[in-house]
């Protein structure tokens, strides 16, 4: 739980600084939840913590860029506005309802910033939309949730 932990903290303090937060988890142009497949992850096994690390870091290239909201917020001012892109994921054993097993990683993308409530959601959604594209460009496998089984049998919870 310590994902939830640091959610829960980047929203307080997202309250606490008058700003607006919008969460979505990672989403195909059609919609779709999707998971993410770690590529080289042994099935059964805990990826480690830099496989951990650069899975995330590949989602969230765009945002490394000190003038990244300039392309999601119109009128955005370096100098006086702020906006945080903060990519979590909850991984672990998944299998598909065909059968296959595989380490994945359900990701979660957190925006927030001091411009409006709706500036905020609609500049998430095309965050989202820049964190799917990365994961294609970085080759990750994604598979809709829709395909995988709710708890794969024999499997720790």
């Amino acid at each position: 739980m310590p994902l939830l932990r640091l959610f829960v903290a980047l929203l307080s303090l997202g309250l606490a600084a008058c700003t607006h937060s919008a969460i979505a988890p990672l989403s195909d142009p059609q919609g779709r939840i999707l998971a993410i497949e770690i590529p080289g992850a042994r099935y059964g096994q805990t990826p480690s913590e830099a496989t951990m690390n650069k899975t995330i870091s590949r989602l969230s290239t765009s945002f490394e860029i000190r003038g990244w909201p300039l392309k999601y917020f119109p009128e955005f001012d370096l100098s006086r506005d702020g906006a945080e892109v903060v990519v979590f994921g909850q991984f672990g054993n998944m299998r598909t309802r065909s059968g296959r097993r595989f380490v994945g990683c359900l990701p979660v993308v957190a925006l927030r910033s001091n411009r409006s409530a709706e500036e905020t959601e609609n500049a998430l959604r095309e965050v989202v939309a820049d964190v799917h594209r990365n994961a294609r460009k970085a080759g990750m496998k994604t598979i809709p949730i829709a395909e995988l089984q709710e708890r794969p049998e024999n499997d720790q919870p």
